[in-house]
């Protein structure tokens, strides 16, 4: 396997796709063709997806009085930005790793979400500020990096990958916190596991918003540094003010994913 992960680096590094794969940790040193990659654009949505299917398995597994902390949370849902190609510990029958990386085509088995790039811009621009960020609204979306043209580049390098081979199970955010139980349902139907409605009920209730800030809460108590309000809407500057006060910048955002938009939210 280590030889596995040393030609895949090396086929990477050599790699010219139409997307930016220069980051050689896209995957764990110990990859497995079976593993399922949770991709998305950044601020989509993965954590919560990630709290949803980790509490999932550890129920699956037996494991009633375990469940997905924001402490916990990256022992099992690995995240490749942070592994940082080190081997990872396979605690479940199925493996689950975050990615943000745009089209790799080392990923056969993934779950891409999506989230409508309008959501998306404010929740990264709100992000990136507290990370230090100084740039205006507009220039955070004009950018090349973070903006939306990123966002579409992002999506199109997955959805528009047509290989038979790839198996993608593509989810709106929208549909799954609106309809978490069928949505869930549904994406472990097509996994090949029948799970019972109670077990996926109690992995929606433990991973409801108020449980999570709760969970960021303690974490943020006993941790030294950290001090951002990643999960609600605390301190950061609301969708409405934002494009209240720039306008041109939903137009923008609009025209730029207007082919994406009327393929994944017609009815927007």
């Amino acid at each position: 396997m280590g030889r596995l992960y040393s030609l895949m680096k090396r086929i990477l590094k050599g790699a010219n796709h139409d997307t930016d794969n220069s980051n050689p940790y896209l995957l764990p040193r110990n990859p497995q063709q079976e593993d399922i990659y949770l991709v998305e654009f950044p601020k989509s949505g993965v954590t919560y997806l990630g709290f949803l299917l980790g509490n999932i398995e550890l129920l699956l597994d037996g494991k009633n009085h375990e469940q997905i902390s924001f402490f916990n949370y990256s022992q099992y849902i690995p995240d490749v930005s942070l592994i940082r190609g080190m081997p990872i510990r396979r605690w479940s029958r199925r493996t689950f790793i975050k990615s943000h990386e745009p089209f790799t085509p080392f990923y056969i088995h993934l779950i891409y979400l999506i989230r409508h790039p309008e959501d998306v811009m404010v929740s990264y621009y709100n992000y990136m500020r507290d990370e230090g960020l100084q740039a205006t609204f507009p220039d955070f979306v004009a950018s090349s990096k973070y903006g939306i043209r990123a966002w579409c580049n992002h999506v199109s390098s997955w959805v528009n990958n047509s290989s038979n081979a790839r198996r993608i199970h593509l989810m709106r955010y929208e549909d799954l916190v609106q309809d978490p139980l069928t949505y869930l349902t549904e994406l472990y139907h097509n996994l090949g596991v029948d799970v019972p409605e109670s077990i996926i009920k109690t992995a929606i209730e433990r991973s409801q918003l108020e449980r999570m800030k709760q969970s960021e809460e303690l974490y943020r108590k006993y941790h030294p540094t950290y001090r951002m309000n990643f999960v609600g809407k605390q301190g950061k500057i609301r969708k409405e003010e934002l494009f209240s006060q720039f306008p041109d910048t939903r137009l923008l955002i609009q025209e730029e994913a207007e082919a994406l938009l009327k393929r994944f939210y017609p009815e927007s």
